[in-house]
């Protein structure tokens, strides 16, 4: 395959994904927040992709680099890669852990007996100013009837790019649900500390 032939070629995916990454930066579906930004890297990487077809096109009969020659596999490579990190960015990796755990009701946590809404909190033992707000009723019903303050709760987490980005409650005491329990994850306080995640 000729190294014009692949420069061509890599000009034309290159202006392709820099139209598509201009329209979902522009378009309503990714009107602002990190949609947005994710569709401006999508337009700026075929713009960058473009530039490098055209310049492996460019030239006369000098010698080329292997680079250069072969600007096709070249942006293949790039599209692998991308599509990998895409792909981390959307799943991302998961790990199980369990955490002992204390089970409060939210009056008595905040210390706000008058005015704090009646839910169930869980708080993490080690980092007590963390803690899951339970949203499942039946859920908070086993803990308000359970013997005992302390639990164990098994989270996944899911971390991308090495950052911890959502939690999803498995199993607390002996109740588990394979979807995850409907929680909300909040902080107390100002200076809380590392999470109990880290």
């Amino acid at each position: 395959m000729s190294s014009r032939f692949q420069a061509a070629t890599t000009i034309a995916v290159g202006c392709l994904l820099a139209l598509v990454g201009g329209w979902w930066a522009v378009s309503v579906v990714c009107c602002s927040g990190k949609p947005r930004e994710a569709a401006m890297v999508f337009a700026c990487a075929g713009i960058a992709l473009a530039g490098y077809g055209i310049w492996a096109f460019r030239g006369g009969e000098e010698p080329r680099g292997f680079v250069r020659r072969n600007s096709l596999w070249a942006t293949t490579a790039c599209l692998a890669i991308g599509s990998a990190a895409l792909a981390h960015a959307t799943f991302g990796t998961h790990e199980q852990r369990t955490f002992a755990m204390k089970w409060e009701e939210s009056s008595i946590y905040f210390g706000q007996p008058s005015s704090a809404p009646s839910s169930v909190l869980l708080s993490f033992d080690s980092c007590p100013d963390y803690f899951l707000r339970v949203d499942d009723p039946r859920l908070a019903l086993f803990l308000r009837g359970s013997p005992s303050k302390e639990v164990e709760a098994t989270i996944d987490l899911t971390y991308v790019f090495g950052e911890m980005r959502t939690l999803r409650l498995l199993r607390v005491g002996d109740r588990t649900s394979p979807v995850g329990f409907e929680v909300t994850s909040g902080v107390r306080g100002e200076n809380p500390g590392a999470p109990p995640w880290d």
